[in-house]
């Protein structure tokens, strides 16, 4: 029988029964602790295996990117979940694609540029790093992530990466744990998984492109082959060498070579003319084959019977997807008609030009849709154009006399509108550098239709007719001018027998009544008479030859003295009157010019004698001022009296043949006259200052002639 415990033993027996139930309450909270985290790492491999269960089914690059970074977010249970994937070629499909998921709109730039800074950190030594807070504070200043996973970058597709991150920020740090070590071991697996994830999308749809290509070649290779089995071109593949692979059934007919006859030869050596006229287009050909460049030439083949034909030859290179050179298709295009055809136009319109060119005529076109035009080389010489312009239809409507415009442009616009189908017009252009030679030309133009896929166009032929014009000018010029001679020839011949016929018969009066047995006073007055019509007759003739002489003689251009001229002349004068006449002369500048002495003596003779024939009676001194200014252009010198004036109606007829203003002088009224006609032939101006009772300013403005 067992014996009663004391109360000690029983007290100590309560204990150890009290510790061993808190053992147990202690395995068994482990036990629980356990199970839990089996349940929890079991819901996270189910997350897990649900993302890639969804994952696989995804054909977008975008998608599934957008799958991964939830996922993140889900199955490491952290607030921010990020991925980048970027290209690393220039020619690549995707542009560089981020992903962030669990931030704020207004906190994204601020992360993205965080995880980029600790993407370029090269520390990794696996597939991913954990980057602690105190790693984080090392590399950025205040950063908004606490702690991170973060991969490094994975090779994903051809030259691509992609890289992903599960981060705790700085605002959460407290709720969310410390990824422990099986965290990270499920962040590789599952990086490890989406690479390979990534990898067959992109794989897939770069098979997809390329089952694409290859339909899409078929396609082609199909049509390519019905058209160049059909086409009536003649077709010719050839190895990389050269050497001939296949032909067409048009190449059969074309040459006469069978397909069995040409494999393996080279067309040059049978096909093309060997001599100059086919160098040129052989160097061509050899030139850009030897680049392995696509050629288009005209050259001259010879057929299987030895016929020579024109053809149209393309020759083009074609590269494997590997850039290599498998072939070359040259496609030859008769066109041995055509090119017949061309060089009889190039003839016609070589002799056309010739012809344009010896006749001098331009040869134009208009386009009215385009507003385009074309010149021959005769239209650039006549509008003194380089033949490099281009506008030519501009350069033609700037070069339009200004008072022609009109008239040419409502031509023109009839010409377009179609109210007429022809013109002929004549104006005048403005031609050379600086505009400043004025043309006239004649311009036949019609209207062509459009015909066909031929525009509506304008043509037309042009001549220079200025030298018509000016010679047709030049006539009415003359006639004019004959009319004025013969008008004043018959004015000449009427007052000049007036003149020399009255001093011959006031002579032959006084000789008849001159007395043998008269005294001497009175025969010496009749012999005064007569030496006065003498004198008057002498006058007369000398006014006639310097007229004569002025309408003769060509100029002769000589230094002389102007003071030296006009002292001589008023000493010659000097004597012609009893009253006391004043000469002066001024200058400013040099007394001798450039002139032509024989004309500008007769001038200055004719002037000063009218300022000492019609001076003022009754005056104390008369006077007669010669004046002499030098310009950069011309010599102005101006004789001036203060005699009788001439009235305001007389100022206008003065210059007239035989007008005389005064009758307080005898006079013929050629005087001023042939002064006029004188600094007519010297190219020069005469003008006339005067008021009745006051004097006369006679103006001449001759050109120098140095």
């Amino acid at each position: 029988m067992k014996q009663d415990l004391s109360y000690e033993d029983l007290y100590r027996e309560y204990l150890e029964l009290q510790l061993r139930v808190t053992r147990f309450s202690s395995i068994e909270q482990e036990l629980i602790n356990t199970r839990d985290k089996l349940d929890h790492e079991l819901v996270v491999y189910k997350r897990l295996n649900a993302f890639v269960s969804q994952a696989i089914r995804f054909r977008s690059l975008q998608d599934l990117l957008q799958l991964v970074v939830e996922s993140v977010v889900d199955i490491f249970e952290v607030p921010i979940g990020y991925i980048h994937f970027k290209s690393m070629s220039e020619d690549a499909t995707y542009d560089d694609i981020y992903f962030l998921e669990g931030h704020q709109k207004v906190d994204r730039d601020q992360f993205l540029s965080e995880f980029k800074i600790l993407e370029g950190i090269n520390i990794f030594s696996g597939k991913m790093k954990e980057f602690s807070s105190e790693e984080i504070g090392d590399y950025l200043d205040q950063p908004f992530i606490e702690r991170c996973l973060l991969s490094k970058s994975l090779n994903v597709g051809a030259n691509c990466q992609l890289v992903i991150s599960a981060a705790i920020d700085k605002r959460n740090a407290r709720i969310y744990t410390i990824p422990d070590i099986r965290k990270q071991t499920l962040f590789v697996i599952f990086i490890q998984q989406v690479e390979s994830l990534v990898n067959n999308l992109l794989t897939f749809e770069k098979n997809r492109e390329q089952m694409k290509l290859i339909r899409s070649s078929e396609i082609e290779l199909r049509k390519l082959s019905l058209i160049a089995t059909n086409t009536n071109n003649a077709v010719i593949i050839t190895d990389n060498y050269g050497l001939i692979e296949w032909v067409n059934a048009s190449f059969e007919e074309l040459t006469g070579y069978q397909l069995e006859e040409v494999i393996g030869l080279k067309p040059k050596n049978f096909l093309q003319v060997q001599d100059s006229r086919t160098e040129e287009a052989r160097k061509i050909i050899s030139e850009a084959l030897a680049k392995k460049e696509s050629v288009e030439v005209e050259i001259i083949n010879i057929d299987k019977k030895g016929n020579e034909y024109i053809i149209d030859l393309q020759i083009s290179p074609v590269y494997d997807k590997d850039g290599e050179l498998i072939n070359f298709i040259a496609i030859q295009k008769d066109i041995t008609n055509e090119a017949k055809h061309r060089m009889e136009m190039q003839r016609v319109n070589f002799r056309m030009d010739e012809i344009t060119k010896g006749s001098s005529i331009g040869m134009w076109e208009y386009d009215i849709e385009t507003r385009t035009a074309e010149w021959n080389d005769v239209l650039f010489e006549i509008y003194e154009v380089d033949k490099s312009a281009t506008e030519l239809h501009k350069i033609w409507m700037e070069a339009l006399h200004p008072e022609d415009v009109d008239a040419v442009m409502k031509d023109i616009s009839e010409m377009i509108s179609g109210q007429k189908r022809r013109s002929i017009i004549e104006y005048r252009i403005l031609s050379g550098k600086n505009k400043d030679t004025v043309k006239y030309i004649r311009t036949t133009a019609f209207r062509e239709e459009a015909s066909g896929n031929i525009g509506r166009k304008v043509l037309g032929s042009t001549i220079d007719i200025s030298s018509a014009k000016n010679f047709e000018r030049t006539l009415l010029e003359k006639n004019q001018e004959l009319i004025k001679i013969n008008r004043e020839l018959d004015q000449f011949v009427y007052s000049v027998s007036h003149d020399l016929r009255s001093p011959l018969l006031s002579i032959k009066g006084i000789l008849s009544v001159i007395d043998e047995n008269a005294s001497p006073e009175e025969n010496q007055m009749y012999l005064s008479l007569i030496e006065k019509s003498v004198n008057r007759l002498d006058a007369t003739i000398i006014e006639i030859l310097d007229f004569s002489r002025n309408a003769r003689l060509d100029q002769t251009i000589t230094k002389l003295n102007v003071r030296d001229l006009v002292q001589n002349i008023f000493m010659d004068l000097a004597y012609v009157t009893e009253d006391k006449v004043e000469l002066k002369f001024e200058t400013e500048g040099d007394e001798v010019i450039a002139s032509d002495k024989a004309r500008l003596e007769i001038l200055m003779k004719n002037l000063i004698s009218n300022g000492i024939k019609y001076r003022k009676k009754g005056v104390e001194t008369s006077y007669v001022k010669v004046s002499l200014i030098e310009t950069e252009k011309n010599y102005i010198i101006s004789i001036e009296d203060n005699g009788e004036g001439i009235s305001e109606d007389n100022q206008l007829k003065v210059f007239d043949m035989f007008y005389r203003a005064s009758t307080s002088s005898s006079g013929t009224g050629l005087g001023l006259y042939i002064c006029k006609d004188i600094v007519a032939k010297m190219n020069g101006e005469i003008d006339l200052i005067s008021e009745l009772g006051v004097g006369t300013r006679i103006i001449l403005t001759l050109p120098k002639n140095n």
